[in-house]
C-alpha cells in the first residue's frame, strides 16, 4: 500500500499524482491538505522497481506546478 499527504498553499483546487503511466487525484481533505492510498499491483522481479512519482498540483484557474520525486518498490 502506498498512501501520501501533500501539503499545498491554500488556492490550490487539486493535486494528482502519476507513476508509470498511471494517474490519480488524490482527495483534498481540508484546506491546503490532500491524502490518499494506492494500492500497488505485484510486479514481476525483472521489471524495474524504481518509478519517479510526479505530483501535479492546479489551482482553479488551471495553472499548474509539478514536484517529481523518486520512489522505489520493494
Amino acid at each position: 500500500m502506498l498512501s501520501g499527504v501533500v501539503l499545498t498553499s491554500s488556492n490550490v483546487a487539486s493535486v494528482e499524482v502519476r507513476i508509470a503511466g498511471f494517474a490519480t487525484s488524490m482527495p483534498k481533505t481540508d484546506v491546503g491538505r490532500f491524502e490518499g492510498k494506492y494500492q500497488v499491483p505485484h510486479l514481476p522481479f525483472f521489471m524495474s522497481h524504481n518509478f519517479q512519482m510526479e505530483i501535479i498540483a492546479r489551482n482553479t484557474a488551471g495553472v499548474s506546478v509539478e514536484q517529481s520525486l523518486p520512489l522505489q518498490i520493494r
